[in-house]
């Protein structure tokens, strides 16, 4: 997934913990860094530290969704906001061409491929997300007649990350098992040839791994083998 940040633009959540910066420092404009003013790291750290004193405040459901709706930029949401950054070069290459090869294979079946625009919803715990690439079979579900939020995907894919890597493994896999309809989670690296899918087994898990570009690994949910050369075709793991 993309690295998930504090703070992006520091005034788009007043009622989540992000700080409205203006009010710390009035001679900046709203939702503005100083730019030539400190280094990035100077930022951060006064930003890091102003935001541990500041107590979070609980965001409903429905006030994420009813500002996500209108943001600029995504966010995620777990009782709290987690707003999203940019990814790489090769992490981006991995996600274009996941979704070209799967588009392709189901474009004559009844499955779906989504990109990371399309959000997630898991209703058993109140999970927001936007996966890097989702796939849903048969009759799609959404939360509502918005149709931007899917809550019925069969599988999620992931492309890991340096910043990422830990929460796409343990807390986010950990909220998505609960999704009802979700057979396969898949897990791709950005910093080497690796690729793991988890595919449900009744109330178990069972892991899957392939490494090289000459493995494959399959998807059993829409009977399907990723050809690793595939995924990384054309990938600059440097970048």
């Amino acid at each position: 997934m993309p690295h998930r940040v504090l703070c992006v633009t520091l005034n788009t959540y007043r009622r989540a913990y992000f700080c409205r910066f203006t009010e710390c420092c009035p001679s900046t404009r709203r939702g503005t860094f100083l730019k030539g003013l400190f280094s990035e790291a100077k930022i951060l750290s006064s930003l890091i530290i102003f935001m541990s004193a500041v107590p979070k405040t609980y965001v409903s459901e429905e006030e994420y969704l009813a500002v996500e709706r209108k943001a600029e930029r995504k966010s995620e949401y777990y009782k709290e906001i987690f707003a999203l950054a940019g990814a790489s070069e090769s992490h981006n290459s991995i996600v274009s061409n996941s979704i070209a090869v799967l588009h392709s294979f189901l474009k004559e079946k009844p499955c779906k491929v989504y990109p990371s625009d399309l959000r997630v919803y898991n209703k058993e715990n109140g999970l927001y997300t936007y996966p890097d690439v989702s796939i849903a079979c048969g009759e799609r579900k959404f939360l509502d007649n918005t149709f931007d939020t899917l809550v019925n995907p069969t599988a999620i894919f992931e492309v890991l990350s340096p910043s990422t890597e830990d929460y796409d493994r343990g807390t986010k896999f950990k909220r998505y098992r609960s999704i009802p309809s979700l057979q396969n989670y898949v897990l791709i690296s950005s910093m080497e040839v690796l690729a793991e899918v988890y595919t449900r087994n009744g109330d178990s898990w069972i892991l899957t791994t392939a490494k090289g570009l000459d493995s494959e690994i399959h998807i059993n949910a829409i009977n399907y083998n990723l050809q690793l050369k595939d995924a990384y075709a054309q990938v600059d793991l440097e970048k």
